[in-house]
C-alpha cells in the first residue's frame, strides 16, 4: 500500500512537472511569436520606406524633367517675343502713331 501511495505521488509530481514544463513551452512560443511579429512588422515597414524613398526620387526626377521642359518652351516663346519685337517694334510704333493721329483708334 505505502508503494502504490508513493507511486501515486511520484505519477503526479511528475505531472506537474510536465504541466509546467508545458506552459513554459507555451510562454516561450508566445515571446517567440510576438517577437516574430515584431521583425516582421519592421520588415514590412523598412521595405515600405524603402519603396517610398525610391517613389519620391522617381517623382522628383519627373517633375524636375518636366519643369525644365516648360522653361524651355516658355524660354523659346520669350526668345521669338524678343526677335518678333526687334524686328518689328519700328513698324508697331509707327503703326500707333499713324492710327492716333488719323483718329482711327487702335481697334
Amino acid at each position: 500500500m505505502q508503494d502504490m501511495i508513493k507511486r501515486i505521488v511520484d505519477m503526479d509530481k511528475r505531472a506537474r512537472e510536465l504541466t509546467e514544463e508545458a506552459r513554459s513551452r507555451r510562454a516561450g512560443s508566445t515571446e517567440a511569436v510576438a517577437r516574430k511579429k515584431e521583425e516582421v512588422r519592421k520588415n514590412y515597414i523598412d521595405l515600405a520606406q524603402k519603396r517610398i524613398e525610391a517613389i519620391e526620387r522617381s517623382e522628383m526626377r519627373d517633375a524636375q524633367e518636366y519643369w525644365e521642359e516648360i522653361e524651355a518652351k516658355h524660354a523659346g516663346i520669350a526668345d521669338r517675343l524678343d526677335l518678333a519685337y526687334e524686328e518689328n517694334k519700328d513698324k508697331w510704333v509707327s503703326e500707333l502713331v499713324e492710327r492716333v493721329t488719323k483718329g482711327d483708334g487702335l481697334l
